[in-house]
């Protein structure tokens, strides 16, 4: 059905939200540069820290988490698994990151709203399949699908930044749809940290953002000339959503649809330290602290 693309992504963007207000729940019960890159479009599918399930994990409503060892250094990943073979027939593997002691004190915070956003991606997931099953010319589609992995972008004393990308295809649709949500945490306080916090208050930072990521959107072949390019990174908090911090300088992974065709994935540059320090917050990540 054409709607179900649209569906499935704002699914996936609502996951966010949920999240993000978890963390600020979280938070106050506790109290208190080198040459920009330009990397290929990627798409839904597992990154380098993603990890199948395994045996050793509980069971609870159907639903099986399983913990192993992480390719990045002090952190763990965790997988929740999940298979309905009934009508609506789907299938869950969804991967998010665990800091466990590494961060000290404010882990246990950290973590739990990690664990929210998978849970929540998954919990939203069964609604938009149920509710698509209802409709009769779903019926005999096949089975659906999500899939969440996750990669860190950054593990330091005082901060962690991690991309989460959930590939989601309910059966009757064209082609799967991946959205990438992105979550940083100070690592002092436990809470998340927000995009605008990294830059100088009053600053054009976000015409800063428009420009640089133009400019290294322009080095693919594959997004340049891109009739969304311009709408899609456009001086707007929206267009610079999925952001992450990296040793490097910001990153910013731009959305299937949004600065190119959906064939072309999601593509993902990284504005330098260097570019940025005209906008940046004095003493923050971007200055060269973290």
């Amino acid at each position: 059905m054409p709607r179900r693309p649209r569906e499935v992504a704002a699914l996936l963007l609502a996951c966010g939200a949920a999240v993000a207000l978890v963390a600020v729940i979280l938070s106050s019960v506790a109290g208190s540069g080198r040459a920009g890159t330009a990397n290929a479009p990627t798409t839904g599918a597992a990154g380098p820290d993603s990890t199948a399930p395994a045996g050793g994990g509980h069971a609870t409503a159907g639903q099986t988490t399983t913990t192993e060892a992480s390719s990045s250094p002090g952190l763990r990943s965790e997988t929740i698994t999940l298979s309905h073979p009934s009508p609506p027939s789907y299938s869950v593997s969804c991967s998010y990151p665990q800091l466990g002691n590494s961060a000290g004190r404010k882990s246990a915070i950290v973590d739990l709203a990690l664990k929210a956003a998978a849970s929540a991606s998954v919990l939203r997931f069964e609604a938009l399949v149920k509710s698509v099953q209802a409709d009769p010319s779903a019926s005999g589609a096949g089975a659906s699908l999500l899939s969440c992995s996750w990669r860190s972008t950054l593990a330091s004393r005082l901060l962690a930044s991690f991309v989460f990308v959930g590939s989601a295809f309910v059966a009757g649709a064209a082609h799967p749809l991946a959205t990438a949500e992105t979550f940083t945490f100070d690592l002092a306080s436990g809470r998340r940290v927000a995009l605008a916090g990294l830059f100088r208050r009053g600053s054009p930072w976000l015409e800063v953002l428009s420009s640089e990521t133009r400019k290294l959107l322009a080095l693919l072949p594959s997004v340049n000339g891109s009739p969304t390019l311009a709408a899609g990174t456009a001086p707007e908090l929206s267009s610079f959503s999925a952001w992450s911090l990296t040793k490097a300088g910001l990153q910013i992974t731009f959305q299937e649809y949004q600065v190119a065709p959906y064939a072309l994935g999601m593509p993902t540059v990284t504005i330098p330290l260097r570019d940025l320090r005209s906008v940046a917050a004095p003493g923050g990540p971007l200055a060269g602290a973290g």
